[in-house]
């Protein structure tokens, strides 16, 4: 068995997909398992590198996992997530080295201002694994969307960093700007951002239908994007999923060029 420890929420989890696809080929006769968040699980199965998958919440070892050959922390430097996959006694473990760790004291340097992608991809590489940083699609899910969503411009307003957020004022202005150019527009968010998202909606003149914030899950927000023609978004973990989808996709004017690097 391999055992994989993904990065916590969206952004996390879709960084780690070309390291993902890299084990599947180097382990095609093993049984693989993604250990993940619950809300991610939904887009295990779209990565294409996983027979398995089960929601870990660190508090507890996975009654369902116990001795893989292999368990690969694509979650963090350690010590904790090292120390989590020790408990479910792997024959190996491949990890960055953390010194309170003796059991990665093989492992590679951690390099704290890398992007997860390239961290994950230098990682496997220095364990002898072939990684092309490129493999970042996700297979689209097929789920049926309504029919104004198809072709639709995705507006995606809040982001995890709070420098990387602009006013509702500023996304409605965008909203009105895709509609007067005749394109069709949805608002996606998450729970928390349900008010933003309606703000941003009734500044751009939108019918409360084309707001999906809060009542999506990763699943469904994967396949509005799949189905949509483009997306705008500050947000790290957007970005990332419109880039999976092979979606077009660019930041709303008013994120600072350092920022914007960073996605």
């Amino acid at each position: 068995m391999l055992v994989v420890l993904a990065g916590g929420g969206l952004s996390g989890f879709l960084a780690g997909i070309p390291a993902y696809r890299a084990l599947a080929w180097a382990y095609p006769r093993h049984r693989r398992v993604m250990l993940c968040d619950s809300a991610l699980l939904p887009l295990v199965p779209y990565v294409g590198a996983f027979e398995d998958a089960v929601a870990v919440p660190f508090t507890a070892t996975p009654e369902r996992i116990r001795e893989p050959a292999i368990a690969v922390n694509l979650h963090g430097r350690g010590p904790w997530s090292h120390r989590f996959l020790l408990r479910l006694r792997p024959e190996r473990l491949i990890a960055y080295a953390h010194p309170s760790v003796p059991e990665s004291r093989r492992g590679a340097t951690w390099r704290p201002h890398e992007s997860d992608r390239v961290r994950w991809c230098r990682l496997l590489a220095a364990y002898g694994y072939a990684v092309d940083p490129d493999d970042v699609d996700l297979i689209p899910p097929a789920r049926p969307v309504p029919a104004f969503v198809r072709g639709a411009t995705v507006v995606h307003p809040g982001a995890t960093r709070l420098a990387e957020r602009l006013p509702a004022m500023q996304w409605a202005a965008l909203v009105r700007a895709e509609r007067l150019a005749g394109r069709s527009v949805i608002v996606t968010g998450g729970p928390h951002e349900v008010t933003l998202a309606s703000q941003v909606a009734a500044g751009g003149a939108l019918m409360p239908e084309r707001v999906f914030a809060g009542r999506v899950s990763t699943l469904d927000l994967a396949a509005l994007v799949a189905a949509a023609g483009s997306v705008v978004t500050s947000d790290v973990g957007m970005g990332q999923l419109a880039m999976a989808l092979r979606k077009p996709w660019h930041r709303p004017h008013g994120v600072a060029p350092a920022q914007a690097a960073a996605l």
